[in-house]
């Protein structure tokens, strides 16, 4: 460093020795204690933290050298480093959180959450307990992809599927971590690898289909669903997709049995009612056409309202997918 510069004892920064006393008196309170953080840089903070966690750290990591301690600062910092899969670093925002404020719940939760993460995945498994184990770390993986932390859920899982004897389970379990995400040839690559150990694994053909959906991979799908009706006949989501499909090929004679069959399963299905209307519509059978949306309205008038206005698509992909595990908070 130049003769000119002067690197600050509070935040790191360079700064010239003409400037130094200025910089120090604006945001530093004249060197006797640090200022608290602007709430303008807070709100910064957090929309880099939307967008990408490995900037949302580094804006927040110059907040903590410059400004006073702060809950909310320590708090996400601790959550971006979840999202880069630092898992150490995270405890110890959460930590330095909770030395600030005990009652942080989110920060004890998330503190708890990584603790458990932690030890899960470097504790030594046995014979004995390996079904109860990978029970639990299916718990943690779900709590993560609940929290949207992909890449973590991603990292339980692949440890699962190494840890797993029978190992269908938790491919499928791996393929919906990488279906959040939207990475979808990794997911259908281990759907298929799930199906090729068990072919009639259900919630692995269930989430293939989906996925198939996705890429617009429409008689795969419909292949697919088929097959899932034919293992569970009251599978509510197979008929609905079934039928949005054949609203697809203009085949509006099947696509409305499908629809009928899916509001028999389940007369609250508004999105059934709402793709009902528009068939109704289309075979100009108006009459029973504005029954159905007046049905629609009635169980969620805030998506039709949206539909209406052009605010949502006409008909929503929907799958049943597989959560056996009921996730704790993180």
């Amino acid at each position: 460093m130049g003769k000119r510069w002067i690197k600050c004892q509070y935040c790191g920064s360079s700064i010239s020795r003409s400037q130094f006393n200025e910089h120090i008196e604006r945001f530093h309170a004249g060197g006797k204690g640090r200022l608290s953080v602007p709430e303008s840089r807070m709100s910064k903070a957090m929309r880099l933290l939307e967008y990408s966690p490995r900037k949302g750290f580094k804006f927040l990591r110059q907040l903590e050298l410059t400004y006073s301690p702060n809950v909310d600062v320590y708090y996400n910092m601790g959550v971006a480093l979840l999202h880069l899969n630092k898992l150490e670093d995270a405890l110890k925002y959460f930590k330095k959180t909770l030395q600030l404020d005990p009652n942080y719940e989110p920060a004890q939760e998330s503190f708890d959450f990584t603790s458990t993460v932690i030890k899960m995945l470097n504790r030594k498994y046995s014979e004995k307990n390996w079904e109860k184990d990978l029970e639990d770390l299916g718990i943690l993986a779900n709590s993560a992809r609940e929290e949207g932390l992909f890449n973590l859920a991603i990292r339980i899982n692949r440890f699962m599927v190494d840890l797993a004897k029978e190992k269908a389970g938790a491919l499928n379990d791996l393929g919906l971590s990488y279906q959040d995400q939207n990475r979808l040839d990794e997911a259908i690559a281990c759907y298929d690898k799930a199906l090729e150990l068990e072919p009639g694994l259900f919630e692995a053909l269930s989430n293939k289909a989906a996925c198939m959906m996705s890429v617009d991979r429409v008689e795969e799908a419909c292949t697919l669903y088929k097959r899932l009706i034919e293992l569970k006949p009251d599978f509510l989501q197979g008929w609905y997709n079934l039928g949005y499909i054949d609203i697809k090929k203009e085949n509006y004679n099947e696509a409305l049995n499908c629809m009928n069959k899916a509001i028999e399963l389940n007369d609250e299905y508004y999105l059934a009612w709402l793709a009902k209307y528009y068939l109704l519509t289309e075979m100009k059978r108006i009459e029973e056409a504005e029954t159905c949306f007046k049905k629609a309205w009635d169980l969620n008038p805030e998506y039709v309202a949206q539909v209406a206005f052009g605010e949502a698509e006409k008909f929503h992909q929907s799958n049943m997918r597989s959560k056996p595990h009921e996730p704790p908070h993180a």
